[in-house]
């Protein structure tokens, strides 16, 4: 290599650009809001963070809800909330196989009862296909 100490300046840049962000001053943050959605079967637990336009996260809020740049919550008013196969079977009170749609009917359910319009739906992983199928359906 002609000029190893541009090639670390290049590495040192790329790492920082990749860098997770750091969230903003605990002050300056809103508390989130909590609570649950009633669904056929189950009781759908959520977090609100974030300013903006109204945006679904469907996952896992504990897991998912981490994993997520805090300058989302700048742009983003974001549900975080349990889908029902993150849910331990004691929260659960139907034996109903989930798939995708009854997924797709429960952003909806939660949607509706949160009063949200014209919606971003997100989804990590596997789960982003629930969010596909979702804005596929409605």
């Amino acid at each position: 290599m002609r000029h190893p100490a541009a090639a670390l300046l290049a590495l040192a840049l790329l790492t920082a650009a990749c860098a997770p962000e750091a969230a903003p001053p605990p002050e300056a943050q809103e508390p989130p809001v909590e609570g649950t959605v009633a669904v056929p079967g189950a009781e759908l637990p959520y977090r609100i963070v974030g300013e903006g336009r109204p945006c679904i996260v469907y996952g896992s809020r504990t897991l998912y809800g981490n994993t997520y740049s805090a300058r989302l919550a700048t742009e983003l008013r974001c549900v975080h909330f349990d889908g029902r196969v993150f849910l331990p079977d004691a929260q659960r009170r139907d034996s109903v196989p989930h798939g995708i749609m009854e997924a797709v009917a429960d952003i909806e359910a939660v949607r509706a009862q949160l009063g949200m319009d014209g919606i971003v739906v997100m989804g990590n992983s596997i789960v982003g296909l629930v969010a596909l199928a979702y804005a596929a359906t409605y």
